[in-house]
């Protein structure tokens, strides 16, 4: 097969309220995991409950600017 041969996908760019769906299911499996792990080794993971408490983190550890009128 080559590339003129391969099929055609109609491939759409995700929205913006498709990617803030798939962030808040990411925070909630990291929450489930972390409080899965410190229940197991007594650790003290950081959970977050939603997105835009992840959001925040990533500001105030620098990974994300901040935001202009903040």
């Amino acid at each position: 097969m080559t590339c003129d041969d391969a099929p055609v996908h109609d491939h759409q760019s995700p929205t913006v309220d498709d990617l803030r769906i798939a962030l808040e299911e990411s925070v909630k499996l990291q929450r489930h995991y972390a409080e899965l792990l410190n229940m197991y080794d007594g650790g003290r993971r950081i959970t977050f409950k939603d997105a835009d408490a992840w959001i925040t983190r990533l500001r105030e550890t620098g990974t994300l600017r901040r935001r202009r009128d903040d």
